[in-house]
Parts: C-alpha cells; structure tokens; sequence
C-alpha cells in the first residue's frame, strides 16, 4: 500500500476528491499542476460561450458527449473516445463548443 504523503505532486490524481471550480457559465472544472505540467478534468455545456479565439497548447480526450472546435479555417467535431493534440500559438487558435448538453474532457496542458 503507497502512502499518499510521501507521493510527488502529481504523481496520483484522484479528480473525484477534488472540487469543481467554475470558469464561467458553461463551464467548469478540476485542474492538477506539477512539474510545468497541468492536467485538468473539464465539463462545458451549450452555455458556454468563449469570448476570444484559445491558443493554448493542448492535448485532450473527450470522455463524453460531441464537441465541435473551430479553427480558423475550418471546424472539427470530436466524439467521446476520441483524441486531440493542438499546437501552441496563432496558427492552432481555437473555440470550442459543446454541441450535446453536456462534454466532458480530459486534458493535458503545459506551462508557457
């Protein structure tokens, strides 16, 4: 049995010990940083509306329901089980958008 004292941050996550913390209407969250490495557990409904373009670089798993993300010159619909990777910056910007009531994501970001 690991004694979860002497565990480096980061090492166990355990989201459902965790609160939710809001990121506005629409969304909200649960999020572990260690390392210059941030792992966040994310719900966002059709409420939801992102305000300016993303340029986080990011990579996900959606755990449940149909998220669109639009980039600059196209729009990409992402279904539970499925995985993204987004580079940082300008060229990659993003806004996402829950097209079922609700999505749940799974996503890995680093510190910049």
């Amino acid at each position: 049995m690991t004694d979860k004292s002497r565990e480096p941050p980061g090492r166990r996550i355990r989201f459902t010990e965790l609160g939710w913390t809001g990121g506005g209407p629409g969304a909200r969250s649960k999020q572990v940083a260690a390392a210059g490495k941030h792992v966040r557990l994310m719900e966002i409904t059709p409420e939801l509306m992102h305000p300016e373009w993303c340029v986080k670089g990011q990579a996900g798993f959606v755990i449940e329901g149909t998220l669109e993300m639009r980039f600059e010159k196209e729009v990409v619909q992402y279904c539970a089980g499925d995985a993204f990777i987004i580079p940082f910056g300008d060229h990659d910007k993003h806004i996402p958008r829950a097209l079922s009531p609700r999505v749940t994501l799974l996503l890995f970001e680093e510190d910049r």
